[in-house]
């Protein structure tokens, strides 16, 4: 995955596109351990949206809030926190986790107890 800080030059940029209408997506899950998201500390995607948020006129701002999950990051907290990042961008989307074998496999080996669709069917 590439981080790249969204600059004020670069919102100049976008913004003096005539022909063109950008929506930025910005990516963010506010999960805060490191095993499962080695980025989130780093702060790049919130300064990012705060300036494109600060610097745009024609310039759409999505916030995709993903995955939100049991346990890691579904907190009375952590949900103000994101709500909070999106306050001032165009639509907020969020969607569930959904993982295969090996996800939840590489999951276990960090130390998190995750269900996959195969034990989720067989405990129905």
């Amino acid at each position: 995955m590439i981080e790249v800080d969204v600059t004020e030059e670069d919102m100049v940029r976008l913004e003096n596109l005539r022909h063109l209408r950008v929506t930025l997506l910005f990516t963010y899950s506010g999960v805060a351990d490191d095993r499962v998201e080695p980025i989130s500390k780093s702060g790049i995607t919130v300064r990012s949206i705060q300036v494109a948020a600060a610097h745009r006129r024609r310039t759409g701002i999505v916030l995709h809030w993903r995955p939100i999950v049991p346990g890691w990051n579904d907190s009375p907290e952590t949900m103000a926190q994101v709500l909070e990042v999106g306050r001032d961008v165009d639509a907020l989307v969020f969607t569930g986790y959904y993982h295969k074998e090996q996800n939840a496999e590489h999951l276990r080996n960090l130390g998190w107890r995750c269900r996959t669709p195969t034990a989720t069917r067989a405990a129905r």
